[in-house]
């Protein structure tokens, strides 16, 4: 059986493996695959899962994390029994458990885009810094962000969270370090951006001398 990914899933002691086989049979109570570099194994079938006649799961204007953790560019994704598996628009693949997946629908915003982060891109083919194709380079920076962290700033953005956190100050402050010598300034930035999730610090202006000749 030739393996196509988007009708099948083959999942191997619990790991996806689907993008590595070109054929499966069975023979004598065994499942025996063949990977694409000519290799072949034989499996008990208790360690291998055969999947297939997936089930559409809706990606237009819903938001899917898996464990909390945001998915962007997602093209399509499959549920596969327990597992589901999810296609990017970067052509990249991944797969996780159906109880670990999330998918919420994104509220309405008065009219402006639903998908923030779509958004972002579409700003971002207009940024001036482009390749020599002409390609902006921002831009290619967001085509390959396929996954949001769920502790980023940028995951608490996207879902409208508040940037506030508990500080954690109060948990390091005892084990600072200062290998090298400062001045109450940069002490004082130090501490600042440890009780808060965002912190810009600005470097001091170096005189710059004129000589006259």
């Amino acid at each position: 059986m030739t393996i196509d990914p988007k009708q099948y899933l083959v999942i191997i002691k619990g790991k996806d493996h689907t993008g590595e086989i070109l054929r499966i049979t069975r023979e004598d109570g065994c499942v025996v695959i063949t990977y694409k570099n000519n290799k072949i194994y034989r499996f008990a079938q208790r360690n291998v899962e055969l999947l297939s006649n997936p089930k559409q799961i809706p990606v237009e204007n819903y938001r899917l994390s898996i464990s909390g953790d945001i998915l962007s560019e997602v093209a399509e994704a499959l549920r596969f029994g327990n597992w589901v598996k999810i296609f990017h628009n970067t052509g990249f693949s991944r797969c996780c458990l159906f109880s670990a997946l999330s998918v919420q629908p994104m509220s309405q915003c008065n009219g402006r885009s639903k998908d923030v982060l779509a958004y972002f891109r579409e700003l971002a083919d207009g940024a001036a810094l482009k390749t020599n194709e002409g390609d902006s380079l921002l831009a290619m920076k967001y085509r390959q962000l396929d996954i949001i962290s769920r502790h980023s700033i940028l995951s608490g953005f996207l879902q409208g969270k508040s940037l506030n956190s508990e500080p954690i100050l109060s948990e390091i402050s005892s084990r600072l370090i200062f290998p090298f010598s400062y001045n109450m300034s940069q002490k004082k930035a130090i501490r600042k951006s440890l009780l808060h999730p965002v912190t810009i610090i600005k470097g001091p202006r170096v005189p710059v001398r004129h000589k006259l000749s």
